[in-house]
Order: structure tokens, then C-alpha cells, then sequence
């Protein structure tokens, strides 16, 4: 298939790639386990909680406290941090929250943290 874009002076067409059809892949507990047991200390909580919730790993390596609320168990995300724009509120199961409580203290601003007690950057 062939797009043709008439208002562009220097491309007038560009072909389209056929993407393949496969399968999506999901992590078994095994996998995840085994992943989690490979990180460092630091980075296993918050690839835990990116497992647990679904996040992106720049959501969650960017989460504040005040975007948590474990009495109503639930973490908010606004719409300037997320892809879409629109703000998420994202619903904490009891392993989330716990790894969230095991947190608490630890920074006051953000919830996950490096050993050395400053935001985590880069990759889990």
C-alpha cells in the first residue's frame, strides 16, 4: 500500500511497511520471579510495582508520594506524565500497596529511590 501525500514538495510517496502478525508475550510468574531476582535491590521494588500495576517504567520511576493514597488504595498519574495526556488513577492490589508501605520514609518526595537516596534514573 502506497500513501501519497500531495501538499509535500519533497516526499511525495512513501510506502508502508507490512507489519507481521505475531503473538503478544506475557511474563510467567517463573519469568518474573527470575527477573525480579536479577535486579538490584533498589530496582526490584519498582519493577515489582510496574508488574503489579501495568505502569511504564518512566511512571513509576517518577512517582511522588503525594500521588499515592493507600487509604483509598490508589495511585494518580496526571495527565502531563502520561502518553495520552489524560490523567490516570490506577488501583493498588495488596502486593502494590505493600511494596509502596515498605517504602515509606525513604524519600520525601519520590517513592522509589537509589541507594544513595536520590530518584532513579534510567533503565530497571
Amino acid at each position: 500500500m502506497i500513501g501519497c501525500f500531495g501538499s509535500v514538495s519533497k516526499i511525495k510517496c512513501v510506502s508502508y511497511i507490512k507489519e507481521a502478525k505475531k503473538r503478544i508475550r506475557w511474563l510467567i510468574h517463573g519469568e518474573a520471579g527470575l527477573l525480579l531476582s536479577s535486579l538490584p535491590s533498589h530496582l526490584a521494588s519498582p519493577a515489582a510495582f510496574s508488574l503489579l500495576t501495568g505502569l511504564w517504567q518512566a511512571n513509576v520511576l517518577g512517582l511522588r508520594w503525594y500521588q499515592i493514597d493507600l487509604r483509598r488504595c490508589t495511585a494518580w498519574l496526571f495527565g502531563d506524565q502520561m502518553k495520552s495526556g489524560r490523567d490516570l488513577g490506577v488501583p493498588l492490589n495488596e502486593a502494590a500497596a505493600q511494596i509502596i508501605a515498605s517504602h515509606k520514609g525513604k524519600h520525601k518526595g519520590f517513592l522509589f529511590v537509589n541507594k544513595r537516596n536520590k530518584s532513579i534514573r534510567g533503565n530497571f
